[in-house]
């Protein structure tokens, strides 16, 4: 099969409700299918902002797909540990680069807030990387998470309205006005 044909179809079986996939299948796409689009769709880019590669493009649609096939379809499958730590292993891997991307918007929609806040704890470039920067971001603004305020100023502080986008610009600006009123402090969700 024509790997962009099977990238397609395997990221659209995470979605269709009429043939509910596996836990067990859930988790084999999750270790193989990133390094399957590094290894056929490590071309340069010319048609997906934002992405270097094709890859990336691949990546953040499985990303993207997963988040709607957990919250619509199979959220008891966030419960099995091996799942969550394929998703772990995915956004900590710098070799997905901004294709980790649609991850992010997985974290946030599904409700992993300590996952979330361990990754980019751990992680800083989340806030440097382009790609990563607005969903990281976003989501700490819609889970009301506070206690990133230097990364997000460091970054604001950087920023041109017109250059890097109004929606950018002032996702970052409400982070840093509304943050003091946020009630929970990322060190209070990791324990």
């Amino acid at each position: 099969m024509e790997p962009s044909t099977l990238a397609l179809k395997t990221c659209n079986s995470l979605i269709d409700d009429q043939n509910m996939v596996s836990e067990e299948r859930v988790l084999d796409i999750l270790k193989k299918m990133p390094d399957y689009f590094v290894k056929h769709f490590e071309i340069p880019n010319d048609d997906y902002e934002g992405c270097l590669y094709e890859y990336e493009f691949w990546i953040t649609t499985l990303g993207l797909r997963l988040t709607k096939g957990f919250k619509l379809f199979y959220p008891k499958y966030l419960k099995n540990s091996k799942i969550v730590h394929e998703i772990k292993r995915i956004l900590e891997n710098e070799k997905y680069a901004g294709g980790r991307e649609g991850f992010i918007y997985l974290l946030q929609e599904n409700k992993l807030d300590h996952l979330f806040v361990e990754i980019i704890s751990n992680h800083p470039e989340f806030f440097l990387i382009p790609r990563l920067q607005f969903p990281t971001i976003n989501s700490l603004v819609k889970r009301k998470i506070k206690g990133f305020e230097n990364e997000v100023e460091q970054l604001f502080k950087t920023l041109d309205k017109r250059k890097d986008g109004a929606r950018f610009y002032n996702i970052c600006q409400k982070y840093l006005t509304d943050s003091v009123n946020y009630k929970r402090h990322f060190k209070d969700i990791l324990g």
